[in-house]
Parts: C-alpha cells; sequence; structure tokens
C-alpha cells in the first residue's frame, strides 16, 4: 500500500518476485521502514528443499495455488 495503494493488489505476482522491481522496491521499504540491512524471502523451492518432503505432499497453496 505504501508503494502504489490499492494499484499494487493488480501486480502481486511482481511483488512476490524478489526479481522484479517491483519486489526490489518491495524489499527495500521494508527495510526502510523496520531499519534492517538486508532482507529477502525463502523460495517455494528452497522450502520444498529444507523440509525434505517431496512437493506433491505439501500444501503449496499460499505460494502457487496448488493444493
Amino acid at each position: 500500500m505504501d508503494l502504489e495503494g490499492e494499484e499494487g493488489f493488480n501486480h502481486l505476482m511482481e511483488y512476490s518476485d524478489g526479481t522484479t522491481e517491483r519486489g526490489k522496491k518491495m524489499r527495500e521499504a521494508i527495510c526502510e521502514k523496520l531499519h534492517l540491512a538486508s532482507l529477502d524471502f525463502q523460495s517455494l523451492p528452497g522450502l520444498i528443499e529444507s523440509i525434505g518432503l517431496p512437493k506433491e505432499c505439501l500444501c503449496t497453496y499460499c505460494w502457487d495455488g496448488t493444493e
């Protein structure tokens, strides 16, 4: 909301991808607000690897819409 207001809802996929300009700007804004030196988020493949179960055994709906 701080970056684009309600228009940002139309770009959620870009904000959730740290490689896009919107994703980078969002992380920068969070860092400024929370006085952090850096911030990164876990990727879905990284999360699956760290859990150690096949993706088919996990609910990843919040990440990719797959139940």
